[in-house]
């Protein structure tokens, strides 16, 4: 198991990273778990596989 920790300023492209890092891990057989610990976030992006 490995854990990615993605910090960064206000606007950065930290929720689009993180979506794409997953769909790419979904699609090479890798199990993933997002977690969002920004209590102002009002919407989080899904991806498709």
């Amino acid at each position: 198991m490995f854990t990615v920790f993605i910090v960064g300023t206000a606007g950065s492209g930290k929720t689009t990273l993180v979506s794409t890092f997953a769909e790419w891990l979904e699609n090479n057989q890798y199990d993933v778990a997002i977690v969002n610990l920004d209590p102002a976030v009002e919407y989080v992006p899904t991806y498709q596989i």
